[in-house]
């Protein structure tokens, strides 16, 4: 016997306003509330950026770098 779970709805622009989570989380089940999960997923996240010149003249920058390094000593 398949069982057929009733499809998800998308949630509209009223329902956010009044307060449902618009990707269906049921956070009033959960453990933690939003803003804690939130304030947590903010500590812990690292932010990835795009690199500031091409791959080959990162390459460049780094061994630069490490030859005035390693010629010091």
């Amino acid at each position: 016997m398949v069982l057929q779970s009733k499809p998800q709805t998308d949630t509209s622009a009223l329902e956010a306003r009044n307060g449902k989570d618009i990707q269906g989380i049921p956070w009033e089940r959960l453990n933690f509330t939003r803003d804690k999960y939130r304030e947590t997923r903010l500590k812990q996240y690292k932010n990835y950026e795009n690199l500031s010149l091409p791959r080959f003249e990162l390459d460049k920058v780094c061994l630069l770098e490490f030859l005035v390094l390693f010629t010091r000593y």
